[in-house]
């Protein structure tokens, strides 16, 4: 190539009109380094590198917007385009490296053909993160292989099938080749987003299921957007609110997000796909977007109603949205099974809980149902269990038990507790609702407790309040059945770093809870005891979210799922300490028995999931794992025997007494 054709470049850009902004300081370089060359001699080995750079350097301008080369190829990049045809046998490069010098990949992930099969840069279209490259023709091609779905290969391997992304949706619409006419069968379409529209997003619904987990995730979204706005910040904070947000469709199940991205929502007059949305979104770079976010928001009330005791902003005004909270009721349960009580419930709020935590527990309306919820039962058990009553100085200090756990109260609240105390221990289940019946008539009936012993301390101004918390229903605790926190937050995205690992120091007590043989009824209120405190750590966003994907879960599905929850908790967690000192996964170099070695019972009909610790540590000793390692103290403390106040107590006692020597006495 010779300077005079790097000069001819730089005079069509002078000559094209009005140059982007960003051509205005790179053509001042190009000026300036061969302005004064001659003409007639060939460029340099650095000034190819000088053009490489300047490429590089557009391309960290352009990408992404409108002067993106594979969303435009007209005006200002034809130019550039078209000099890099004549730059790429100089420099020995396909012109998609030369203007996408950030693409690693020479191969499309779909169907593993050259990507120089392609020519025109509008017939490809960029992945997730900018850095991969993709030939539409390909992507057609395999979204018919596949029924439609819409999905897509991320890496070489082609082993498994990821969600396509807010991004590339977003790529893929905002190309403006509108003449890429092409057929198939007796159907032609002007461009490729007119292919998607007419054959491919039709088909959404397909496959999968809603992914409830991320309906929390989006109204944390919305919510985000009227607060920004509300207070005036920078529009970049919402950005990164929605950029999180697509970052956990992209990690979703396929057909999943296929459910997700086809749901039909009314703006307005007419009824657009979720994924239109959520491109809507992603394109947005002002607050312009409260006709879309409020359409969202109505869709959200009604496929999700549990949202709808969420604290939310519409317009300017924050306000809660009164609907129908979660509620369920209970049956009895035997000692050799989960009891079949509420699938979750909500309390309201103690006038000494926080306010953030009280818009949460705001009053929630009840479905109506033929069975009774033992909730407010559970609630009240756990609520002794937690809160801070207040004792006066001369009162003796009493405590109430259960199991390892211990809080102090005062003397009524351990006579009432006395009350409740054998069914739990016997695992009665069945017997709970007569006791708190029987409980609220004598301790919580003002009329027969206007006079009475016990009064001075319950009209005491701190315990006053849990009295008419407990009277009203509004007590700041809430209750869910185990199965469903191993469900629920086994995969919980939350938004504060530190949660996760408080998620996994509350999974592994309920694990090691559920490792016992102890009573079935002890263990639910144990594992809601240590679920409360953790919850009272959290942040609001965070506990909302989480009440709300709790909320969202199946009991039947969660009940169904335990064992193989717990199996692919510990792996997780295994696999985690596995690779920090060695490298790699747990799993390629054990595998677990998924049976009782004495029993030809499967894994899924363990009541614990003590077997499968064993099975761990079994396959642990196989491959030579020292007990003195962190993995196994790891197994070893999740199988640990929880011992009783009471059992402690007795064991104490039976030490022989030491004399002054140091023997037996």
């Amino acid at each position: 190539m010779l300077v005079k054709d790097v000069k001819q470049f730089i005079e069509q850009l002078a000559t094209s009109g009005k140059l982007a902004f960003c051509d205005i300081d790179l053509y001042d370089l190009m000026v300036s380094r061969f302005e004064s060359s001659d003409s007639s001699i060939e460029i340099s080995a650095e000034d190819v590198g000088f053009l490489l750079e300047v490429y590089a350097t557009r391309w960290k301008s352009v990408f992404d917007t409108e002067n993106d080369y594979t969303m435009n190829s007209l005006g200002i990049n034809k130019l550039w385009i078209d000099f890099a045809w004549e730059l790429s046998p100089v420099v020995n490069k396909p012109v998609y490296q030369i203007l996408l010098p950030e693409v690693t990949n020479e191969r499309d992930f779909n169907d593993l053909s050259f990507l120089t099969e392609t020519i025109q840069l509008e017939n490809f279209y960029l992945g997730e993160g900018g850095k991969t490259l993709y030939r539409k023709r390909t992507f057609c091609e395999h979204l018919l292989a596949f029924g439609y779905q819409l999905s897509t290969y991320r890496d070489f391997s082609r082993t498994q099938l990821r969600p396509v992304t807010v991004d590339e949706l977003t790529r893929l619409k905002s190309c403006k080749h509108n003449q890429g006419e092409f057929q198939i069968g007796s159907d032609k379409f002007t461009n490729f987003w007119e292919f998607l529209n007419k054959r491919v997003f039709p088909a959404l619904l397909g496959k999968g299921e809603m992914p409830l987990e991320l309906l929390p995730k989006l109204l944390r979204l919305i919510q985000d957007y009227f607060s920004f706005k509300s207070a005036g910040k920078d529009f970049g904070l919402f950005k990164q609110s929605a950029n999180h947000f697509f970052h956990l469709i992209e990690k979703g199940n396929v057909g999943n997000i296929n459910v997700l991205y086809g749901q039909k929502i009314l703006v307005q007059t007419k009824k657009d796909y979720l994924l239109n949305f959520l491109i809507t979104i992603n394109r947005a770079r002002d607050y312009t977007l409260d006709n879309e976010l409020n359409a969202l928001l109505v869709w959200l009330k009604k496929v999700h109603p549990a949202l709808g005791s969420s604290r939310v902003l519409e317009g300017d005004v924050c306000r809660p949205i009164p609907v129908q909270a979660s509620s369920s009721s209970s049956s009895s349960s035997s000692s050799s099974s989960s009891s079949s009580s509420s699938s979750s419930s909500s309390s309201s709020s103690s006038s000494s809980s926080s306010s953030s935590s009280s818009s949460f527990f705001s009053s929630p309306r009840r479905r109506t149902s033929t069975k009774i919820s033992m909730n407010p039962c559970y609630q009240l058990i756990v609520s002794m269990m937690l809160h801070g009553f207040k004792r006066d100085w001369f009162a003796a200090t009493c405590y109430i038990n259960l199991w390892d756990l211990s809080n102090p109260v005062i003397p009524e609240v351990r006579e009432m507790y006395k009350l409740f105390l054998p069914a739990l221990l016997e695992n009665r289940d069945e017997d709970l609702a007569g006791i708190f019946a029987s409980v609220k008539e004598r301790f919580f009936d003002p009329i027969r407790n206007k006079d009475g012993f016990f009064l001075w301390f319950s009209s005491y101004s701190a315990n006053s309040g849990w009295y008419d918390a407990v009277r009203e229903g509004r007590l700041d605790v809430i209750w869910f059945e185990p199965e469903l926190f191993l469900n629920a937050l086994i995969n919980f995205e939350p938004a504060g770093k530190t949660v996760k690992t408080q998620i996994n120091s509350f999974l592994d007590i309920l694990i090691r809870t559920y490792a016992q043989g102890d009573s079935e009824l002890l263990k639910r209120f144990r594992v809601n005891i240590f679920f409360n405190k953790f919850l009272q750590q959290l942040a609001p966003q965070d506990k909302e979210s989480m009440i709300v994907a709790l909320q969202s879960c199946s009991l039947d599905e969660s009940r169904k799922n335990f064992l193989p929850n717990c199996t692919q908790y510990i792996a997780n967690r295994l696999d985690y300490m596995y690779r920090e000192k060695y490298g790699k996964i747990l799993s390629s170099s054990v595998e677990v028995t998924r049976k009782d070695p004495e029993s030809t019972t499967p894994l899924e009909s363990f009541k614990n999931p003590g077997f499968l610790i064993d099975s761990y540590k079994r396959a642990l000793r196989n491959i030579g794992m020292q007990t003195d390692s962190s993995i196994w103290k790891y197994l070893t403390k999740l199988a640990k025997p929880i011992l009783s106040l009471d059992d402690l107590e007795a064991a104490r006692s039976s030490q022989p007494f030491m004399g002054y020597l140091g023997a037996p006495t």
